[in-house]
């Protein structure tokens, strides 16, 4: 009976044996897998620290490339601020280059209409010019003419004496006069000082196309050849008025 009970003693202990290895077995096998899955576990965070690292370097780049941005953004307002005033000066720039244009275009415009008119002034005066010497050159023929012609001494002493007076004639306001007046032909005003020196006063346009003088000298040829053929035909009482008249024309004539 004592075998009979520790012969079941050994056998419960040997399928307690069992029983313990296969709880045994269980369990490493549960241990294997509880390390596999805390290896598993253990990668998985080591690659999201990783992941994080690699995430956090992004952030810092991106945060660096936002810092570089702001910074050239804050340049960019700083250009472009410069840039507006820049602009706001060249506008009054050009503001003031087109006022100076506009100036320039009027003053060039006074210009050619003042050169014009001076043009015409000068060819006004030198018509005058050309009718006073050419009145004055045929008076001085016609005297030097008519005493080379006259025959007699008494009439060559009186055209001398025609001569005389004539020279003397011309007075300084008598030229004066007439330079205002052949001036004034011509657009100019002028005036005289007291030292006799011409001042332009005014100028002013000339209403009238100028002549070109030739057909005063024409008429001043005429009327000595008239002249001339009246000496020849009249008699000594009549040519000594007619003296008396050439001292007027001579005289009109300086």
């Amino acid at each position: 009976m004592a075998d009979t009970m520790l012969a079941q003693q050994v056998s419960v202990m040997f399928a307690e044996h069992a029983e313990l290895r296969k709880r045994d077995a269980a369990q490493k096998k549960e241990i294997e897998n509880l390390q596999a899955q805390s290896d598993f576990h253990a990668n998985e965070a080591q690659m999201l620290r990783d992941l994080r690292i690699l995430y956090e370097s992004k952030l810092k780049q991106k945060d660096s490339e936002i810092l570089g941005l702001y910074v050239l953004l804050d340049k960019v307002k700083v250009d472009a601020s410069i840039c507006r005033d820049d602009l706001s000066e060249m506008h009054k720039t050009l503001k003031d280059l087109q006022a100076k244009y506009e100036t320039s275009q009027k003053q060039l415009c006074a210009g050619e209409a003042k050169f014009t008119r001076r043009n015409l002034q000068v060819s006004s005066l030198i018509c005058a010019l050309r009718r006073k010497i050419s009145t004055n050159r045929i008076s001085t023929v016609a005297l030097r003419a008519a005493y080379k012609v006259i025959p007699s001494l008494e009439q060559k002493a009186r055209c001398m004496r025609i001569l005389a007076i004539a020279r003397k004639l011309p007075h300084k306001t008598g030229i004066e006069k007439e330079m205002k007046q052949c001036l004034a032909d011509a657009g100019l005003l002028i005036s005289f000082d007291k030292n006799g020196t011409m001042v332009l006063t005014r100028s002013v346009a000339v209403v009238k196309i100028p002549a070109d003088g030739y057909k005063e000298f024409d008429e001043s040829i005429t009327i000595v050849e008239k002249d001339a053929m009246m000496t020849d035909d009249n008699t000594s009482g009549q040519h000594s008025q007619h003296n008396v008249k050439k001292d007027e024309d001579v005289q009109m004539s300086v």
